[in-house]
């Protein structure tokens, strides 16, 4: 039987892989050459970019829910695949960039190496922003507010959407911006900028009161200097990397002196302070705006 493909033209195993990606639940050793892909692959970045409500509502979805919902919705999993528990400790959850332009400035804080990957990619411009999901139209009877079993029903169909589209269970902790205490804590954020063309995508991990990040970039012009910048949600700007971009995607690591859970998110940015790229981290919750004070 000939494969259908998934919406957009794209291959069903990449369809599947993106919701893994969104959710944090695809296999570390699948990360890295899927954030390659996601870097290059417009249709990708147009339909993460368009779940990105979605995501934002499974931080409303209470715990006891969650547990029904993936009982409910998510495939089954393969034979002999290992069992996930809700309360099992996530690894990723993605977020798309929105159009936020911070202008930090300094040059301090501590850094660590770029690395440069051989098969380099071409620059990358993500199309528009695709339109988000619907909720069902109607109005109430009577002209009064809508019930709250009918707003459930809205949010536990969103979120069957992403558990469908993942095509597994979820690490609901991640989701709900929690962790194990004790654990370290893993967090993700991925944008493209129209203007600029530069793609960013970062991994970051929390360890107390640190964080290490790393990040992979593409579109950069090469021989110019750039800062990888965290921000967090005082905007306060903690300095990651400075460093010279190279052609193709580069890998830039860096930590900085703030808690994951203070993180809002990263910015790519010239040495005059000017934008290139900036990539949230979702977690249900607004992400601060306006100009963030200067990197420690």
């Amino acid at each position: 039987m000939e494969t259908q493909p998934a919406p957009g033209g794209r291959p069903p195993d990449e369809h599947l892989r993106l919701g893994q990606y969104l959710v944090g639940a695809l296999p570390a050793a699948e990360r890295e050459a899927f954030e390659t892909h996601l870097a290059r692959c417009r249709e990708c970045l147009a339909e993460a970019e368009r779940l990105e409500p979605v995501l934002d509502m499974l931080a409303l979805v209470p715990p006891d829910e969650a547990e029904a919902l993936v009982a409910a919705y998510a495939p089954p999993e393969a034979p002999g695949s290992p069992r996930r528990t809700p309360n099992a400790a996530p690894r990723r959850n993605e977020a798309v960039a929105s159009p936020v332009r911070p202008r930090p400035t300094g040059t301090s804080g501590r850094r660590e190496s770029t690395t440069p990957r051989e098969n380099g990619g071409p620059r990358v411009s993500a199309p528009a922003r695709g339109a988000a999901p619907r909720s069902p139209a109607g109005r109430p009877k009577g002209g009064t507010r809508p019930k709250r079993g009918r707003r459930n029903g809205i949010l536990i169909g969103a979120v069957a959407l992403v558990l469908v589209l993942s095509g597994i269970g979820l690490g609901w902790s991640i989701m709900r911006g929690g962790g194990t205490p004790g654990q370290d804590v893993t967090l993700a954020a991925t944008g493209t900028d129209l203007t600029s063309g530069v793609s960013l995508s970062v991994r970051v991990v929390g360890n107390g009161r640190t964080s290490t990040v790393a990040a992979t970039v593409g579109g950069l012009p090469a021989g110019e200097r750039h800062q990888l910048l965290a921000v967090n949600t005082n905007g306060e700007s903690f300095l990651l990397s400075d460093w010279t971009a190279a052609a193709g995607i580069q890998d830039i690591t860096g930590e900085c002196d703030a808690p994951v859970d203070s993180l809002s998110f990263f910015s790519i940015t010239k040495l005059d302070g000017s934008v290139l790229v900036t990539a949230h981290i979702n977690r249900g919750r607004p992400a601060t705006s306006g100009q963030p004070a200067s990197p420690r």
